[in-house]
């Protein structure tokens, strides 16, 4: 996420996750109090939305010798207040609404100048749509073009993707129109 070009104060600004403050924090001690969180911009007032990037799950393989005890484990990361504030400090974003509510979320981080930067991810939070938002050939999407951009423009990365995504929706048995 960050390079030199960070850390020579040549990178005015970034789009990234709640989690990236994380990484912000740690890989750019010296900057401290020079960034800043802000929403995504808008076209018109009000009309904010945001989506989510990441994140991470818990689960129980089939075959566990212990799947009771392990979903209780994993119920407690994401329950326990303890084991929140845990991911909290860490420059974790709780996805549960309850570990939104942690008081540490509603200070000022001194990193970002003191800013409330939880407010800001709560407010984000509320904006992510709660319907399906990814389509079929996500997973696909998202491999091509990781390995497009490392070889190419921008402008053909998304010409290769958006090839290889229209042979992998075929291929599913969909229609696909252009334009």
């Amino acid at each position: 996420m960050h390079n030199k070009a960070s850390e020579e104060d040549k990178v005015l600004t970034f789009v990234g996750a709640s989690w990236s403050a994380g990484g912000l924090k740690s890989d750019l001690k010296g900057q401290a109090g020079k960034w800043a969180v802000a929403p995504m911009p808008t076209w018109e007032a009000g009309d904010g939305k945001s989506s989510f990037n990441g994140g991470s799950a818990t689960s129980v393989m089939t075959g566990c010798r212990t799947p009771h005890q392990a979903a209780q484990f994993a119920a407690f990361l994401s329950g326990d207040p303890q084991a929140v504030k845990t991911g909290i400090d860490a420059g974790l974003y709780p996805a549960s609404k309850a570990g939104q509510d942690d008081p540490s979320l509603t200070e000022g981080d001194p990193f970002f100048g003191g800013q409330k930067v939880g407010d800001l991810y709560k407010a984000s939070a509320a904006q992510v749509p709660t319907t399906w938002t990814n389509g079929p050939t996500y997973q696909q999407v998202e491999t091509d073009f990781t390995g497009a951009i490392g070889s190419g423009s921008y402008p053909d990365a998304v010409t290769k993707v958006q090839a290889s995504t229209v042979a992998a929706i075929k291929q599913l048995g969909l229609s696909v129109t252009n334009g």
